[in-house]
């Protein structure tokens, strides 16, 4: 996957309750700027904190919505994710957004 950003803007902020993770400038394809909740990144197990930069990194940087690309686009749960499904739902997500 080919990326043209000039600007990748990463940090922890304070976000409403329930939200991990929010990809703020997606369909905006001269950056990426992601915000990610400080305190549930710490209570978020490896393989969780993962899914959340990817899903967050697949609304910013590939543009795709919820339900786009696999279960690594499906909002995220509070479902413990294995490295196993991780692979898995990465590598669907990638093969969805070439296919397009």
């Amino acid at each position: 996957v080919s990326l043209n950003k000039n600007i990748i803007d990463v940090e922890f902020s304070e976000l409403d309750e329930g939200i991990l993770g929010i990809a703020q400038a997606m369909n905006d394809d001269s950056h990426i700027k992601i915000r990610i909740d400080r305190e549930n990144w710490f209570e978020a197990s490896p393989a969780m904190r993962w899914y959340v930069l990817y899903h967050e990194l697949g609304h910013d940087a590939l543009n795709l919505g919820h339900g786009y690309g696999g279960r690594m686009m499906n909002p995220i749960s509070d479902y413990g994710y294995s490295w196993s499904e991780f692979w898995e739902d990465r590598q669907k997500m990638f093969f969805y957004h070439i296919s397009k």
